[in-house]
């Protein structure tokens, strides 16, 4: 998966991604932050005109040492999720599900935050500058080194980023996890937001098992009719394809001609026989892992050579997981297939279910971001492999890197055309999403233009 520099690159050039190398994530919450401690607060009983301390003191104590042992419980799979009931605060585990759906996925909370404290202390957020690198085996010693500094700032960046972001799930962040019982705070969240990969995993195995069985159906159903019409002195043979379990992600994966072909990066030609297998086999010379443009983001599931970036992110399975994590399941269900080549509809069909409250609702969303295409396509891309659970690397393919190559595609482009193109998606990302919502016909397309502006504020 590309690195920052590789994936503007690919504007330009036309290029495949290069595999980038993804940086750990699993860093003690505790590094940079010190250790929090703090003495127990005294609460006081009244019992017969007199203070017990002890007694409360004991009390407090059992509460903290409850909040903590809670803080350590691993999310109970299964169980069945409560909605915060209307007009009340949602908890920190609930607000935590919004997490990876709008603000990081792959990095902790500590993580981001010191990743925002880096960026402000070098001066970033105050002076950023756009500049483009050739290819790296063209560059000196010199100019590697500021390329690795730039790919540095970028990574630090969209830590900041998730930073402000995190305002909208928690408010005032920076200050809520700096006060006494913050540690079980960041637990709490990072709990909510576990428990949502999870859930949404399931999610997307469903929806994408049910879209590729309508496909198998309708294949079954043609080689049934040329069965039927054959005219042959031969006994015609008839193979039909199985459905494949939609619950499941078994029997997926590049050794299954559907998924795998979706699977497969579009500049690879998986029609040929030949090149299909050398892919099964992982054969060094068709690196399946180290391009971000998987067939199945495309729209129509084609593209064009000398365009790489048309029809990008807009492919009809793209949409349907996207609809199933953000709106509903029932949503997708109902949405035409040709739902990527039609024109927004003029205004949002008001049903009953669509009253209802969806988790876009939930965590704030009133317009699709690229953050949240990103988790997306995450979703989409697991859904068609045999993985058998969440995961952030699976036979050689790195999400993470997936991931930060969309969130870079529409936050950081690399010049003012990829810029525009960049707008011009989440328009039509949004018009197909949220059309017909005042905050959708109000607010898009205009996070790209203020977003060099806004980073310079304080978080």
């Amino acid at each position: 998966m590309p690195s920052n520099h590789n994936r503007r690159s690919s504007h330009a050039n036309h290029s495949s991604p290069p595999r980038g190398r993804p940086r750990s994530a699993s860093r003690s919450r505790e590094r940079g932050r010190g250790s929090e401690s703090s003495p127990i607060r005294s609460s006081t009983r009244h019992h017969g005109g007199s203070v017990d301390a002890r007694d409360a003191e004991l009390n407090d104590l059992r509460r903290q040492v409850k909040v903590l042992m809670n803080a350590q419980k691993p999310a109970e799979e299964g169980k069945k999720r409560k909605r915060p009931q209307k007009g009340t605060e949602p908890t920190a585990l609930q607000k935590g599900r919004a997490i990876p759906r709008r603000v990081v996925v792959f990095d902790d909370l500590v993580t981001i935050q010191l990743q925002r404290d880096t960026y402000r202390a070098k001066g970033y957020h105050e002076d950023r500058n756009e500049e483009d690198f050739d290819e790296l085996e063209e560059l000196s010693e010199e100019e590697r080194a500021e390329k690795r500094d730039t790919h540095h700032e970028n990574r630090l960046e969209r830590g900041y980023t998730a930073v402000r972001e995190m305002e909208h799930v928690v408010k005032d962040f920076i200050n809520e996890v700096g006060k006494e019982g913050g540690n079980a705070l960041l637990n709490e969240l990072e709990r909510g937001a576990e428990s949502a990969k999870t859930h949404d995993t399931q999610s997307a195995t469903k929806i994408v098992g049910n879209e590729l069985n309508r496909r198998i159906r309708k294949i079954n159903e043609q080689k049934m009719k040329a069965f039927r019409e054959a005219r042959s002195t031969v006994e015609p043979s008839l193979e039909l394809l199985d459905e494949l379990d939609e619950g499941s992600r078994v029997n997926r994966g590049l050794q299954n001609d559907m998924t795998g072909g979706l699977l497969c990066p579009v500049e690879i030609d998986w029609s040929d026989a030949n090149t299909r297998a050398a892919v099964q086999r992982m054969d060094p010379e068709y690196d399946f892992a180290s391009s971000a443009r998987s067939r199945c983001f495309y729209k129509d599931e084609d593209f064009d050579a000398d365009s790489p970036d048309d029809g990008y992110l807009q492919s009809y399975l793209l949409l349907q997981v996207y609809r199933t994590i953000y709106t509903s399941p029932s949503s997708a269900k109902d949405q035409s297939e040709d739902v990527e080549n039609l024109p927004p509809p003029a205004k949002k069909n008001k049903s009953a279910n669509s009253q209802r409250a969806h988790v876009a609702n939930i965590i704030h969303l009133s317009e699709v971001t690229p953050r949240s295409i990103a988790y997306a396509a995450v979703h989409l891309h697991l859904a068609l492999t045999d993985a058998s659970q969440w995961t952030n690397c699976y036979d050689g393919y790195n999400y993470r890197d997936l991931w930060n190559f969309i969130v870079d595609f529409f936050e950081d482009p690399a010049d003012d055309d990829a810029a525009k193109q960049a707008k011009d998606l989440l328009k039509w990302w949004t018009d197909r999403i949220f059309t017909g919502t005042g905050s959708a016909a109000n607010n898009r397309g205009t996070k790209m233009i203020s977003r060099r502006q806004a980073v310079t504020k304080n978080v």
